[in-house]
C-alpha cells in the first residue's frame, strides 16, 4: 500500500504555478549543464590550439583550477545560504559569461595567455560549484518534499543526456567556428540560463539569518555532514567513487589508444555513447523511488554499478574489445545515474531547509578537492603496476566503495544537537 501512495504521488504533475517554475530552473540547469560540458572541451583546446600548451601544462591547469576553485568555493557558498538563491544563480551564470567571453576578447587582441586560460578554468569551476548548491537548495522549496524524488530524476537525466550531447556537440562546433568562438557561445549559454532563472515566479522563501560568525560559518556544512553518521558514510562513499572516477580516466586513455590501439573518434564514440545508459538509469531512478526508501535504491545500485569495470581490463585490440568496453562503460553509468539521483534525493530530504546551500557547498568541496589527489594516485599506479593493473586496482576501489554505504532507512532527523549549533 506504501509502494502503491508512493507512485501515486510521482504519478502527479508537479503543481502549478510551481510545475511551470520548475520547468523553467529545469531548463536553467540544461542549458548549464550543456554549457560546462562544451566549456570542459573548449577551453582545453584553446590552450593547446591557440597557445601550442602541452599536455602536462593543460593537465595541471585543470588540476589547480579543480581544486582552488572547490576551496574558493566555500566563502561563497557559505555567503549565498544568507541570500535568495536566485540571484545567486543568476550572478554565477554571469560571471562564467564573462570570463569566458574574456578568452576570445584576449586571442583576438594577441593577449592570451596561459594564466588567464587558469583564472578562467578557476572562476568557472568557483561559480559552477555556487550554482550547482544553490540550485539544488532551491529545488526543495519550489517542488515541495513528496515531488523531489521526481524532480532530482529529471535534472539528473539532464545531466547524463548534457554529458552524452555536450563534447560531440562541442566538437562540431569547434570544427565549424573555431575554439576560441566556441566560447563565445558558451557564454551566450549561460545568459540564456541566466534568463530562464528569472522567469521564474514563485516567491522564494527568506533566506536564514546569520547566526555565527563567518569563520564558524565556513565549517557549519562539514559539521552537519559529519554530526550525521548516515550522510557521513554517505560522503565518503561517494568521494572514494568520484575520485576514484577521476583517477581511472587518464589509464582509460592510455589503455584505449596505446593498448586497444584506437582512434581518438573511436575513443570518443565507445565512451560517449555509453551515456545513453545514464540517462536511461535517471529515468527509470523515480520508478524505483517509489518502491523503496532513497537509501535502499542508492546502495541497490551502488553494488551493481562498479563490477563492471573489473572486466573492462581484458579488453583486446579490435572490435571486440572495444564492444567490451563500451558495455562495461554503460553498466557502470547507467547504475551511477540510478545511485546519484537517489543519493540527491535522501541529502535534500534529510537536510534541515537552512542548512541546504552550506551542506551542498560542503559536499562539493570535499569531493573535488579530494579529486586532484586520486589523480595523482593514478600515475603512481600507472608507474608501478602498468596501465591494465592500476585499471584493476581502481575497479576493486570502486566496488568497495559501495560497502560504505548503509542499507536502513537513514537517520529520518539528523542530530539536533548538531543542528542547534548552527
Amino acid at each position: 500500500m506504501a509502494a502503491d501512495a508512493a507512485s501515486e504521488v510521482l504519478s502527479r504533475p508537479l503543481p502549478d504555478p510551481r510545475k511551470r517554475d520548475f520547468g523553467w530552473l529545469w531548463t536553467a540547469r540544461a542549458v548549464s549543464d550543456l554549457g560546462s560540458a562544451v566549456t570542459m572541451l573548449a577551453l582545453p583546446l584553446v590552450a593547446v590550439i591557440t597557445l601550442d600548451a602541452s599536455a602536462s601544462q593543460v593537465a595541471m591547469v585543470a588540476a589547480v583550477a579543480s581544486l582552488a576553485g572547490a576551496l574558493g568555493a566555500l566563502p561563497l557558498g557559505t555567503r549565498a545560504e544568507y541570500r535568495l538563491k536566485r540571484p545567486a544563480m543568476v550572478t554565477a551564470d554571469l560571471l562564467r559569461a564573462a570570463g569566458l567571453a574574456s578568452v576570445p576578447i584576449a586571442a583576438a587582441a594577441g593577449i592570451l595567455t596561459m594564466a588567464q586560460i587558469g583564472a578562467v578554468a578557476l572562476l568557472t569551476a568557483c561559480a559552477s560549484i555556487v550554482f550547482n548548491a544553490a540550485s539544488q537548495s532551491h529545488l526543495k522549496s519550489l517542488v515541495g518534499h513528496d515531488q523531489l524524488p521526481l524532480a532530482t530524476g529529471r535534472l539528473e537525466s539532464t545531466l547524463w543526456f548534457a554529458n552524452l550531447a555536450g563534447p560531440p556537440l562541442g566538437g562540431a562546433i569547434v570544427g565549424m567556428i573555431g575554439a576560441t568562438t566556441t566560447l563565445l557561445v558558451d557564454a551566450a549559454s549561460f545568459i540564456a540560463s541566466a534568463i530562464f532563472i528569472r522567469r521564474i515566479r514563485t516567491p522564494e522563501p527568506l533566506p536564514p539569518a546569520r547566526t555565527a560568525t563567518p569563520r564558524r560559518d565556513l565549517a557549519t556544512g562539514w559539521r552537519f555532514l559529519a554530526g550525521d553518521r548516515t550522510l557521513r558514510r554517505c560522503l565518503a562513499s561517494y568521494t572514494i567513487f568520484s575520485g576514484t572516477i577521476m583517477l581511472m580516466s587518464p589509464l582509460e586513455i592510455v589503455f584505449m589508444i596505446i593498448n586497444l590501439h584506437a582512434q581518438p573518434w573511436q575513443y570518443g564514440l565507445t565512451l560517449g555513447l555509453p551515456c545513453a545508459a545514464g540517462l536511461a538509469g535517471a529515468r527509470l531512478a523515480p520508478r524505483l523511488l517509489a518502491r523503496s526508501s532513497p537509501l535502499r535504491v542508492a546502495s541497490f545500485a551502488a553494488a551493481l554499478r562498479a563490477p563492471w569495470m573489473l572486466v573492462f581490463p581484458f579488453a583486446t585490440p579490435g572490435t571486440g574489445g572495444l564492444i567490451l568496453v563500451g558495455v562495461m562503460t554503460a553498466g557502470l553509468l547507467g547504475f551511477s545515474a540510478i545511485h546519484n539521483t537517489a543519493l540527491t534525493t535522501y541529502r535534500l530530504q534529510a537536510t534541515p531547509d537552512h542548512l541546504q546551500t552550506r551542506a551542498a557547498t560542503a559536499w562539493s568541496v570535499t569531493v573535488r578537492s579530494t579529486q586532484p589527489l586520486f589523480i595523482a594516485a593514478g600515475a603512481v599506479l600507472a608507474a608501478a603496476v602498468g596501465v591494465r593493473g592500476g585499471l584493476w586496482i581502481a575497479a576493486t576501489v570502486l566496488t568497495l566503495s559501495a560497502f560504505l554505504l548503509p542499507t536502513g532507512p537513514g537517520n529520518q532527523h539528523p542530530r539536533r544537537d548538531v543542528i542547534r549549533r548552527q
